[in-house]
């Protein structure tokens, strides 16, 4: 009987030590799925909020306007994706492509014409300018890649390129329409962006973020519309964007 006592007592101690070990198995291996992957893809959407635009308008004909200042323009949406890999846990190289369309407005400044009084009142840009842009980034992560549940800190910058499409229906003030027929004119600029986010990481696959950046494109005063009457030419373009993104780990 005590043998046999002993046998049982033996194999419970084993069964029990087999038991231990698997649940530590199994929680290492459920630490290790936690981490992200070394890759992610990921979209944005967001505000852009753009810095007013130095314009400059030169005549083309005795109808045209002469002047320079500042060109306000509006508040629009911009939508994005991003495509990243962990250099290291700490370091981040990142894609990122976006679109955006503003709302060409209000024209700070006095323009001159020869044959028009020289009141003109209140000066607008009828149009649009629609940027395409592709920038390859570095991000660093101070506290190393986030595993689950994890608020994650960045900060980086970038560089690319930038497609800009000017579209200008006229230049208006009031009763007249100053500038001639609509003109269209594209150009590719060199582009960079600083930015900082914060990422929220609610499983090993996804994760959720907001993230501010400062955008400038270059111009050179080289991106410029002609009309029938004025050759208009603009300065380099900046924003501030606000963008929630989320991306997939793998």
């Amino acid at each position: 009987m005590v043998i046999k006592a002993w046998s049982k007592l033996a194999a419970a101690l084993v069964y029990s030590s087999a038991l231990t070990l698997l649940g530590q198995t199994a929680s290492a291996q459920s630490t290790k799925v936690a981490e992200i992957g070394d890759y992610y893809v990921g979209v944005g959407a967001g505000a852009s909020i753009p810095v007013s635009l130095h314009a400059s308008v030169s005549p083309t004909s005795i109808f045209g306007l002469s002047g320079s200042g500042q060109l306000t323009m509006s508040t629009t949406g911009q939508f994005s994706f991003l495509l990243g890999y962990y250099v290291t846990d700490w370091f981040v190289l990142e894609v990122d492509g976006s679109r955006v369309s503003y709302s060409l407005g209000d024209f700070s400044s006095t323009l001159f014409s020869p044959v028009i009084p020289a009141n003109l009142g209140q000066i607008a840009f009828n149009g649009t300018s629609e940027v395409w842009m592709g920038q390859v980034s570095a991000l660093v992560r101070p506290f190393g890649r986030p595993p689950k549940a994890t608020l994650s800190p960045y900060v980086g910058i970038g560089a690319g390129m930038a497609v800009t499409d000017l579209h200008l229906d006229s230049i208006s003030t009031g009763q007249f329409a100053l500038a001639g027929a609509p003109t269209n004119f594209s150009t590719t600029s060199p582009a960079a962006q600083v930015l900082i986010g914060l990422d929220y990481v609610p499983n090993a696959r996804l994760s959720i973020g907001l993230r501010y950046s400062f955008v400038w494109v270059d111009s050179n005063d080289s991106r410029f519309v002609r009309s029938s009457s004025n050759l208009v030419s603009f300065g380099d373009m900046m924003s501030h964007n606000i963008t929630l993104t989320a991306a997939v780990h793998f």
